[in-house]
């Protein structure tokens, strides 16, 4: 099986909690979260902004420590989505941040959360964090996290990724449990309060990645 679809097989069957594929067993699992990591740029459309030209590659940052150690490198290399390459970025503090399409935000930063997501607003970025309730504050929008059963999930705020501009397929609704913001962090802006029927209306201005 070629290695790309070994990743989004891996990636599916991890985010459908499939039993056997558990955090504890098989691939460790950081490679589990790194391959889901890569593997959300094929279920995220960007706006035309987002990119200098169309050669331009997805670039995926890695904001503070990261838990992935150079599994991460290893694992984009040779990969593309959408005939775009991955390229991947460390940044060690919010000031060192440049453009990037994913930007995953390691534990570490937690206290610096209002800062970081406060530099986001505004840009096409798909925020991806570990932090316990990232999705339900205002810019938080994908959470990986572990349940008792130690299989590896992910959590989605729509709302944050449409507010931004950014397109998600279904497919990866379908995987993913769905959060609302429901708390404010200090420091971080509230959004305006926008319901999920909206996000499914016939005539929605999400954009819907295919």
């Amino acid at each position: 099986m070629p290695r790309a679809l070994l990743f989004i097989l891996i990636f599916t069957l991890s985010t459908l909690g499939v039993p056997g594929l558990r955090a504890a067993d098989g691939p460790n699992e950081y490679e589990l979260k790194a391959v889901m990591l890569f593997n959300l740029a094929r279920f995220v459309e960007w706006p035309a902004k987002a990119f200098a030209d169309s050669n331009s590659p997805i670039v995926i940052g890695i904001l503070g420590r990261s838990p992935f150690g150079d599994i991460l490198d290893k694992a984009v290399q040779g990969e593309t989505v959408n005939g775009r390459h991955l390229v991947v970025e460390h940044y060690d503090g919010p000031q060192e941040l440049k453009t990037c399409h994913i930007l995953f935000i390691g534990s570490n930063e937690k206290s610096r959360l209002p800062q970081i997501l406060s530099r986001l607003k505004g840009q096409p970025v798909l925020s991806v964090s570990e932090i316990d309730g990232f999705t339900k504050i205002p810019g938080g929008m994908v959470r990986f996290y572990t349940n008792g059963e130690k299989k590896i999930r992910l959590r989605l705020n729509l709302e944050s990724a449409r507010s931004e501009g950014l397109g998600i397929s279904s497919k990866l609704i379908q995987v993913a449990e769905l959060d609302k913001v429901s708390f404010l962090w200090p420091g971080v802006p509230q959004m305006p309060e926008i319901g999920l029927a909206a996000c499914f209306a016939p005539n929605s201005s999400l954009p819907i990645a295919r």
